[in-house]
């Protein structure tokens, strides 16, 4: 079952259009955007490189900030990298997105946003193949990460019943990216197995 959020009857109240429009008119004046659609909870922009999302989430009421460049394309849709991930790639930290449901946090946090897509997302604004190819490269980094985090209490589990072979099976596609420990466990492993 798929949940739908709708933004509520009075959240034009909250002024994140107006906002949005406010803070990101840099994109139409300085990077020949053009705002393509504009409701109460996403505005978008576009140029001939780029196509951005600046949101405010319908349920959630997390602010955010999406950026894909044209035609790169991943399972058939564009491929969208958020503020989080850029500026978690630039800063090395975990950014945490803005939320808020007041007003007033709608016109402290969209400026705020907007300073930081100033800060590390003007290459991505400019169409710069680079930075698009330096964020699916983190991406990828992160999602094997975080697969190497879900299948290690399995490995570990594995190690000390002495299934060497399951604990290959989880951890040998993942080698390059292991901790030492584990490295080692598996040249154990496959010099046991000759």
């Amino acid at each position: 079952m798929i949940i739908k959020f709708f933004p509520g009857s009075n959240r034009h109240k909250l002024k994140f259009e107006y906002e949005v429009h406010k803070a990101f008119g840099f994109l139409i004046e300085e990077y020949k955007c053009k705002c393509v659609s504009s409701d109460v909870t996403i505005v978008r922009y576009e140029s001939d490189k780029i196509k951005i999302n600046i949101y405010h989430g319908k349920g959630s009421y997390e602010l955010g900030f999406q950026i894909a460049l044209k035609n790169r394309k991943s399972e058939g849709e564009e491929l969208f990298f958020s503020l989080k991930e850029i500026i978690d790639y630039y800063e090395g930290y975990d950014f945490k997105p803005f939320q808020t449901s007041t007003e007033e946090g709608v016109q402290k946090f969209v400026p705020i946003m907007a300073e930081l897509v100033k800060k590390y997302a003007l290459e991505g604004i400019k169409g710069d193949e680079n930075f698009f190819i330096n964020l699916s490269k983190n991406r990828t980094k992160w999602f094997t990460k975080y697969m190497i985090d879900m299948v290690r209490p399995e490995a570990e589990k594995a190690w000390k019943d002495k299934d060497y072979n399951r604990y290959i099976e989880l951890m040998g596609e993942y080698e390059n990216q292991l901790l030492p420990s584990e490295k080692k466990k598996i040249e154990f492993i496959r010099k046991r197995i000759r």
